[in-house]
């Protein structure tokens, strides 16, 4: 009795698929000496067909592999590039943080402090010029500013003060000090530069110092006290009380 072939709709077992490798040089030699005995001999067309197929396979496998290996090459070059720039990135982020904290710091002063201080570094202090007698605010301030102009241009010092005004409570036993701004802290340190040329002004007594902060202020006192608590004379800051200047004559 004849055993029964397999029906055709029973699937076959299916086959792992296997790495695809291009055929080594001693392969490719046996296939080019079989597709050559084909050409010489009479060989059955199936097998042709069967060899130039293998031919065909050859030439694209070699050619993927070509392919593959470019693309490793570029995919190692990437890697090698990408962490370079996740390091540049690293750093720049580190930076960015450091440099955070003096901003923060910078935003937390009180903007009026700092133009209070921007200020100060362009004015200077001026002693020894006494109280106007008129008693009307306005000729008093405009008497201070003739007498401010007078000194600047003993001093030579061109320009023109932003502003003038008295410090304290007005006493008219003894003069108070007059605050100017300069427009520049230029004009400023070149005040304070010849100061000195004061001793040849045509009204004795007057000085000018720079704009001090508290704790300056604190340390020229308590360095006049020492002095004075040491019998040496204290260093000349206000000026005895004169009579009031003719702006005319400075």
């Amino acid at each position: 009795m004849d055993t029964p072939l397999r029906s055709s709709s029973v699937p076959a077992s299916r086959t792992k698929r296997r790495h695809v490798d291009v055929p080594s040089p001693e392969k490719q030699d046996e296939l080019t000496k079989l597709m050559g005995q084909s050409s010489a001999h009479e060989v059955p067309p199936y097998v042709k067909i069967i060899l130039e197929a293998l031919m065909d396979t050859r030439e694209q496998m070699e050619t993927i592999k070509k392919w593959c290996v470019k693309v490793s090459e570029e995919n190692s070059k990437l890697k090698v590039e990408n962490s370079n720039l996740r390091k540049i990135i690293e750093e720049k982020e580190s930076q960015l943080k450091s440099q955070s904290h003096p901003f923060s710091s910078q935003s937390s002063v009180d903007p009026f402090f700092v133009q209070h201080e921007l200020e100060r570094q362009r004015s200077i202090v001026i002693s020894g010029i006494p109280e106007s007698n008129s008693s009307a605010p306005i000729e008093r301030s405009y008497y201070d500013l003739q007498c401010v102009n007078s000194i600047l241009n003993h001093l030579d010092v061109e320009c023109i003060p932003c502003s003038v005004y008295r410090m304290g409570r007005y006493n008219a036993t003894r003069g108070r000090l007059v605050k100017v701004v300069l427009p520049t802290t230029k004009f400023q340190q070149l005040a304070v530069k010849r100061a000195s040329r004061l001793r040849s002004f045509s009204h004795k007594g007057v000085y000018l110092r720079p704009s001090l902060t508290k704790e300056e202020r604190d340390r020229m006192r308590d360095a006049r006290l020492a002095k004075r608590n040491s019998n040496q004379p204290p260093p000349a800051v206000a000026s005895p009380t004169h009579p009031p200047l003719n702006p005319s004559l400075l």
